[in-house]
């Protein structure tokens, strides 16, 4: 009889233990086998996040967080403002692949009229402003050509041209409006547009005007907005598109000009108490930072947080996907516990489990080595049975596993959603978003429902997970059958069968 036949034999004869040893293999192979399917479903959902969004960051005034030690940030350097010295110094990070900035300007002008649409859009800021006679232009400054917003799909130039490295460096008076604000205001590419800004103090009256300044800026393109990645909050979403085909982009150097221009009068005036704290103005920057992967996200991060005030905020282009991760991170903690605990908990058991039935069996196998078979025979018909019980129970295991894994894992991942979102909505602000989202808003996809969140976490069987899986199991097998092989070879059968 040959040594396969021999272990088949033997396991049928044991039948009961074969099937307890069965048992135990097939509960802890599928703890295991579940654990490694979870992980590598938690994995492809990550991959097909980072594959979704591009990895950039740009950095945000949280004006709650400011405002809770006003007078001691009013204090500080630039007012603790974000400076585009600080911004060069981060966009020289190991992280970075690239990075750009805006400077952001305001004019208020007499002349010019926002694009709009009254019957779908009212803003109190807006209406008020032109009951007073004037409107308040966003002057969005480039450093480098393309224009960020058209190289990520924002917008697209329809008509005419952009702006050359030449204007953008000397500051040339030039500028590119949506095609919507040039319908409003009667104005086409070539045409001269007169940015007539307008300072006053106190209300918007003639008698209360002091200074005002005609800016003259050649029009040499027009955009469109191409894509705009929503919300769900209707009255959220006609907001930054209101604000997104009203911006006139212009060289950064010419907004640096205006807000020069507006601070000396603000001085001379003291208009604002804040200019005459300071003897520059300081700038609005928005920066962008393009990073080499996600992976190197948190490490610009805390570097981020480390060099700049705490209320200067780091957001990133996953902020959308911010409780999807947090999940994913909660419950990749808990199934690597559970492979851990299946992984450690398969080799003492197992090797416990081959060690009493060897004990029990030790009779047995002194009265084979008594007859002549050799130890390394009996170690091949016991690893022979090991193998074929162990194989069986960890195929079924796989399968069983995967079903398990895929009915708890999307339940505790939902349940830990609905408790992030609750958490979130406790701790918001009454009033409401406080971080100017202008920037990441609009480069970012909108907020994952749970039901996406929930489709695009499958627990599906895969070819690396059936590889891992079947190396952790050969692993596991071999270390038993290596202690089996121990207890065989230090055994002494006349002792045993003098016993």
């Amino acid at each position: 009889m040959n040594h396969y036949k021999r272990a088949l034999v033997s396991t049928k004869r044991m039948f009961f233990k074969s099937i307890l040893l069965f048992t135990i293999i097939l509960i802890l192979s599928s703890v295991m086998s579940g654990s490694l399917q979870v992980m590598r479903a938690i994995s492809n959902s990550e991959n097909t996040i980072f594959n979704r969004v591009r990895p950039f960051a740009t950095i945000e005034v949280n004006w709650e967080a400011y405002h809770e030690n006003w007078s001691i940030n009013e204090s500080k350097e630039n007012r603790g403002m974000l400076s585009v010295d600080q911004v060069r110094m981060l966009g020289e990070l190991p992280y970075v692949s690239s990075f750009d900035f805006n400077l952001l300007g305001t004019v208020q002008s007499r002349e010019l009229r926002l694009a709009w649409d009254e019957n779908n859009f009212f803003d109190v800021t807006t209406i008020s402003s032109r009951l007073n006679g004037f409107e308040r232009l966003t002057l969005f400054g480039i450093e480098n050509i393309p224009l960020f917003h058209e190289l990520e799909g924002i917008i697209s130039i329809v008509s005419g041209r952009r702006f050359t490295d030449q204007e953008i460096l000397i500051g040339e008076n030039v500028a590119i409006i949506s095609s919507e604000f040039a319908v409003k205001n009667n104005i086409e590419v070539g045409s001269v547009m007169v940015l007539d800004h307008h300072i006053w103090n106190g209300q918007a009256r003639d008698e209360n005007l002091v200074a005002t300044l005609d800016l003259e800026v050649e029009i040499v393109g027009l955009f469109e907005v191409s894509e705009l990645r929503g919300t769900g909050n209707i009255a959220e979403d006609e907001m930054f598109l209101y604000r997104q085909k009203n911006f006139i982009y212009v060289p950064n150097l010419i907004v640096k000009r205006l807000e020069y221009f507006t601070h000396s009068v603000e001085l001379d005036f003291e208009i604002n108490r804040f200019s005459v704290q300071s003897a520059n103005p300081v700038l609005a920057v928005e920066p962008i930072f393009i990073l080499n992967s996600h992976i190197d996200m948190e490490s610009f991060r805390n570097v981020v947080h480390k060099s700049l005030y705490d209320f200067l905020e780091l957001r990133t282009s996953l902020d959308s996907f911010s409780l999807f991760l947090t999940a994913l991170s909660d419950l990749t903690i808990i199934t690597h516990y559970f492979l851990i605990f299946a992984i450690v908990v398969s080799i003492v058991v197992f090797s416990l489990t081959i060690l009493i039935f060897l004990y029990d069996r030790k009779k047995e196998i002194a009265i084979y080595l008594a007859l002549g078979a050799s130890k390394l025979t009996i170690f091949i018909q016991i690893s022979l049975e090991t193998i074929m019980i162990s194989l069986i129970a960890m195929t079924l295991s796989f399968f069983i596993g995967n079903f398990f894994a895929n009915q708890l894992s999307a339940t505790m991942l939902k349940d830990n959603i609905i408790n992030l979102q609750n958490e979130v909505a406790v701790n918001q602000s009454p009033w409401g978003e406080t971080i100017n989202r202008d920037t990441t808003w609009l480069l970012s996809p909108p907020e994952m429902e749970i039901d996406e969140m929930l489709d695009a976490f499958d627990v599906s069987l895969s070819t690396i997970t059936i590889i891992t899986y079947i190396g952790v199991s050969v692993i596991i097998i071999g270390f038993v059958i290596t202690i089996s092989h121990f207890y065989i070879y230090k055994m002494k059968p006349k002792k045993i069968l003098q016993s």
